[in-house]
């Protein structure tokens, strides 16, 4: 089976989320597209094939091939469609990804600039989608990642479980071994953030997650985000959200 990646001509066609517990019909597109799942199980059909995906698992659909997904219970689900006149996927296929945190980060940071009409930010779009295709590339080729991608899968798994603690520039860089200007080259060219401004995008992201929960005040979810002043976290979330987490809960949630 081949798989070709022409990363630095692809364009981005379209974005999304899947969040739920709805089945997906049959479909297809008229380009490639990447579809994660990050949370929960279910199987996705094509005519020939079959897959039964859990999060970490990313699938690569060609253009113009049918599927759909059955969601087993709640099921979150990221995908990308990109158009790229030299590439070729000849068979669906199924990634179990070794680390599945950058590639994550990609598609999420692609939607956000989505919902803020990617259209004028082209370059931010283009660098994001080569540094998502390649890093699906490396997880292709495991024995061809550097040393220094390993150090940053392992950093990011780290920070997941880190978010509820205090965290610095010199921890990330003392536990990714590696010397503060190495660890902001490497989260600039990777991720197109600073380190702790991923921290943050990461705390946020969590704190989404745990508003859903109607038995939790703001000040357990900032506690559990990592801040333990409560004003500080809903100013922080005020400036990411343009509402603080309560008036957030009240229009997403409740």
């Amino acid at each position: 089976m081949k798989h070709h990646l022409q990363s630095r001509k692809a364009k981005l066609q379209f974005v999304g989320e899947h969040n739920g517990c709805g089945d997906v019909a049959f479909h297809k597109h008229a380009v490639p597209e990447l579809i994660l799942v990050t949370q929960g199980t279910c199987q996705t059909d094509t005519p020939d094939k079959q897959f039964a995906c859990e999060p970490g698992d990313l699938i690569w659909m060609p253009a113009g091939v049918s599927h759909n997904q059955i969601d087993h219970g709640h099921v979150r689900t990221l995908y990308v469609g990109y158009a790229d006149a030299k590439a070729h996927v000849g068979q669906p296929c199924l990634v179990h990804l070794s680390s599945s945190h950058l590639i994550e980060q990609c598609m999420w940071s692609l939607l956000q600039l989505h919902t803020r009409h990617w259209q004028g930010l082209s370059q931010s779009v283009d660098r994001l989608l080569h540094v998502l295709l390649a890093e699906v590339g490396q997880q292709l080729r495991p024995g061809k990642q550097t040393g220094y991608q390993r150090r940053l899968d392992d950093l990011m798994d780290w920070i997941e479980e880190q978010l509820d603690q205090p965290l610095s520039v010199d921890m990330l860089a003392e536990q990714g071994q590696l010397s503060a200007s190495r660890l902001f080259q490497l989260f600039d060219q990777h991720l197109h953030q600073s380190p702790m401004q991923y921290v943050q995008t990461q705390r946020m992201d969590r704190a989404r997650a745990y508003l859903k929960n109607p038995y939790l005040s703001v000040k357990q979810v900032a506690t559990r985000c990592g801040y333990p002043d409560a004003n500080l976290f809903v100013r922080t979330f005020k400036r990411h959200h343009n509402l603080p987490p309560g008036k957030w809960r009240l229009k997403h949630v409740l």
